[in-house]
């Protein structure tokens, strides 16, 4: 079909930072009603860098991914997403370290989050004090 091969190059286009390359074969479309589900999706290995967590993908499949988009209502009703059935199995991933920057920043983040907790706790005591 037409019409599934064109989808499936799109979501291919979309999700390829995620997963591996699918077929029309993954996709279910029932193009009136909105609904489009995507069935047995392989997650890449690099699908998390981007969130650079301390751990690395070593495999990971996605069981179901359903949209559905109401093309009559669109500016007035949600599109839905639900993922289910995912599995990942991860390692560890040492080489994943904060840069001197990073690691500057978010103690300075955790110092300005102490100092404006006390601020806030000062200012509760004066009100009660008055």
């Amino acid at each position: 079909m037409v019409l599934s091969s064109v989808v499936t190059s799109l979501i291919n286009q979309f999700l390829s930072p995620f997963l591996d390359e699918m077929s029309a074969d993954q996709l279910s479309l029932f193009s009136l009603s909105g609904r489009t589900t995507l069935l047995n999706l392989a997650l890449k290995p690099t699908a998390l860098d981007a969130l650079k967590l301390p751990v690395r993908v070593v495999h990971g499949t996605v069981g179901r991914i359903e949209v559905e988009i109401p093309w009559l209502s669109l500016y007035s009703s949600p599109i839905t997403v639900h993922v289910s059935d995912v599995y990942v199995v991860a390692l560890p991933n040492w080489e994943v370290c904060p840069t001197e920057e990073e690691e500057a920043a978010a103690e300075w983040k955790r110092k300005k989050a102490a100092l404006d907790s006390l601020a806030e706790l000062k200012a509760k005591l004066k009100e009660r004090k008055c």
